[in-house]
């Protein structure tokens, strides 16, 4: 598990957003590597932002992934857990090197 020490909090106004640049990508471009992701927490309507490892395509809209954090908040997924990714959610994407 990351330390709690590399974790911070932002408002909603300076937190991460969909970019609408990743919906002009080729969907093949995301396997193999990272994407970003808003997901809430049931109840609180909390926000968390976690990594996911794209593995595969379901269409030209959706990504299939793995979560590649442990989240701090009860979220409904975990470390590890497969994920359906909608492009238009997408904040961020990580290709091993560099961050876009």
């Amino acid at each position: 598990m990351e330390s709690q020490k590399n974790i911070f909090y932002t408002c909603a106004k300076h937190s991460a957003k969909p970019q609408a640049k990743y919906l002009t990508w080729d969907p093949s471009r995301f396997i193999g590597n990272y994407v970003k992701m808003c997901f809430q927490e049931p109840g609180t309507g909390k926000k968390e932002h976690l990594w996911i490892r794209i593995t595969s395509i379901k269409d030209k809209g959706t990504l299939f992934g793995i979560v590649n954090n442990d989240p701090v908040l009860k979220l409904e997924v975990k470390d590890g857990d497969p994920v359906e990714v909608s492009i238009d959610k997408i904040e961020s994407f990580f290709d091993g090197v560099k961050q876009e």
